[in-house]
């Protein structure tokens, strides 16, 4: 387990969380968010890196519309 220092060099205990040795690094050292992250995780990787990039992760498992569904709404 880790303590995650949400304001750098700060160690009031509102500002410090427990993390996993995994999820710490994830936190500390992506540069990039490529993938889906859980909530948390991601609010912290925002906190410590407010200048990253984010790729938007979208489910690819869902079903697309059907053809006609497309032509009734307008869209085509």
């Amino acid at each position: 387990m880790c303590v995650h220092h949400r304001v750098p060099a700060v160690s009031k205990l509102d500002l410090m969380i427990t993390l996993c040795t995994a999820c710490h690094a994830i936190v500390e050292r992506t540069q990039i968010v490529l993938g889906e992250m859980t909530p948390l995780l991601l609010v912290l990787w925002r906190e410590k890196h407010p200048e990253g990039k984010e790729q938007l992760y979208l489910p690819l498992d869902s079903e697309l519309p059907c053809e006609r569904e497309i032509v009734n709404s307008g869209l085509d």
